[in-house]
Formats: structure tokens, C-alpha cells, sequence
């Protein structure tokens, strides 16, 4: 069995909310698409169209592993490009984009608030602001040309055995991120294409999936587990915490400290694999 590496590019069809923090009223969102979300997205999406059994579920929960985070693009050729994820001064840049120009760029607010039957108006402390991520920049009345719409990129190992080829093949549409239930969330594959050897390098990536270290500093596109032997040159640490909601109760499947994407780290070699977005130890995920 070999695993074959592609690159999506997914189209943004509707606003997006990918939670990271909350202030007071208001609901950040990530700008980028975490490898555990879209990985979710996608097995939920093939799940219902092979109308899986249980048995199979799991299979295909497996067989989508191997994929790393999606970052947004506004080019008409983002199928030909890899996103240019890197830190300057404590700050995220995406694709040379600083994040607080990216979000006036392509970022809104939702605002809802529950009702008071009766007198039909808003309740006391119930207003929230969502932070979302649009389908296109923001309209410029100034230079209309530039509204673009948004496109996300990341790649995906498919084992030639795993039969979820012809599923993806068919350009299918999977939901991201929360609030569903008022139409967020909607991406289409547009591109489903082989990895160039070149940009396997990019995501510092073996045939297998293991994770390739320079002798003097690498830039990654995807979390890296803490260890005590990498030493953080630029960039940011973030705790994840994923939950498994397979049982009766949620139940935490990876708990750690990692390195963002982004972060320029000097590592000792290590035996790190892919694993929805996040490099870690080869014998397993699970890290209570």
C-alpha cells in the first residue's frame, strides 16, 4: 500500500466561522482551517454520501488522517500556489498579508440576539457577535476589480487502498466550522490534483507522511507537538485540546502544548507524522 499526496483547493460558497476565542460578547474566528476541522468536515461529507456503517465509519475516519491545515488565497491560480505562512515581530503573515489587515479584508460580524416573545424585543444580556470569515474581500466602492473570491489550500495523503479517491473525485461540498444552521460553513473542492515533489518540501513532508527536518531552521505550515528539544525561533505556542464525539459523552482524544503554524523552529530529528494537522509522535495521537 503507498500513499499518494494531493493538494485541495477548496471555494468559499458562504461565510465561515472557525471558533478561537471569545471576547465578552463577541466570537473570534481562526483565519485559517485547523487539520482536525477539515478532517471532520471531510469524513462527515463522504460518511453520509457511501451512507457508511459503522464499521466503515471508522474506516474512512482513518483513511483522512493525513491532512494538514488550509490557509485562505484570493488568487485565480491558487491551484499552482502554496500559501507563504510565516511570523514577523509576534505577528501572523499569510501570504504577506498581516493578520489584522487580512481580517478588515475578509472578516464580518454577525450579530443575533434571542427574543422576548411577548414584547418581541431583544433579551436582556442575550446579544452575540460572531466574527466570520467571508466568501469574498470585503466590496471596495473604490476599486471594484479587486473582489476576489476566497479559495483554501492544504494537502491530503490518500492511501491507493482506501477507496475514498472516487469520493473526492466528485468535487464534493463539505461544512466547516459552527453555526450551520444559518448557512455558514459551505466549501466546494474545485481542485483535487497530485503534489509536486517541490511543494511536498514546502509542507517539510515525507513520501509516509513523517515530518522532514533541516539541519538549520524550518518553517511550518502546520502545528508541531512541544518537546523540550525544539527550540522555538519565531512564532507562537497554542494548547489543542480535540474531543471525540463518537460515544455517549465527548471524550478528549488529544490534549498538548504546539507550535502554530507559522512558527520557525530548530528541531532535533524526531519521529513526528501528520496527523489532522499536527505533527506528532509516530506510535499515536492520543496525549492525556
Amino acid at each position: 500500500m503507498g500513499i499518494l499526496w494531493h493538494k485541495l483547493v477548496f471555494q468559499q460558497l458562504s461565510p465561515i466561522h472557525i471558533g478561537k476565542k471569545n471576547y465578552g460578547v463577541i466570537s473570534e474566528t481562526r483565519l485559517f482551517i485547523p487539520g482536525w476541522t477539515m478532517w471532520g468536515a471531510l469524513v462527515n461529507a463522504c460518511g453520509k454520501a457511501e451512507d457508511a456503517s459503522k464499521e466503515r465509519f471508522k474506516v474512512i475516519q482513518s483513511n483522512f488522517e493525513k491532512i494538514s491545515c488550509f490557509f485562505p488565497l484570493v488568487e485565480a491560480n491558487c491551484s499552482e500556489k502554496i500559501p507563504e505562512i510565516k511570523f514577523e515581530n509576534g505577528y501572523l503573515f499569510i501570504d504577506g498579508i498581516f493578520e489584522e489587515e487580512l481580517r478588515l479584508k475578509l472578516t464580518d460580524t454577525y450579530v443575533s440576539t434571542a427574543i422576548e416573545s411577548q414584547s418581541i424585543s431583544a433579551k436582556d444580556e442575550s446579544l452575540h457577535e460572531t466574527e466570520v470569515f467571508l466568501p469574498r474581500t470585503v466590496f471596495d466602492k473604490d476599486n471594484i476589480k479587486e473582489i476576489r473570491n476566497v479559495f483554501w489550500v492544504g494537502i491530503l495523503g490518500v492511501d491507493d487502498s482506501s477507496g475514498i479517491d472516487t469520493f473526492m473525485k466528485s468535487n464534493p461540498e463539505v461544512i466547516v466550522g459552527g453555526d450551520p444552521k444559518y448557512g455558514f460553513g459551505r466549501l466546494k473542492l474545485i481542485s483535487y490534483k497530485e503534489l509536486k515533489d517541490n511543494e511536498k518540501e514546502r509542507y517539510n513532508i515525507s513520501d509516509e507522511g513523517k515530518l522532514k527536518v533541516s539541519k538549520d531552521k524550518t518553517l511550518f505550515l502546520d502545528y508541531v507537538q512541544a518537546d523540550s528539544l525544539h527550540i522555538l525561533i519565531n512564532g507562537k505556542t497554542e494548547t489543542i485540546i480535540n474531543y471525540d464525539f463518537s460515544g455517549s459523552s465527548p471524550e478528549i482524544s488529544y490534549y498538548n502544548l504546539c507550535f502554530t503554524p507559522g512558527s520557525e523552529l530548530k528541531l532535533e530529528p524526531s519521529q513526528l507524522i501528520l496527523k489532522k494537522g499536527v505533527f506528532v509522535p509516530e506510535e499515536g495521537e492520543k496525549e492525556e
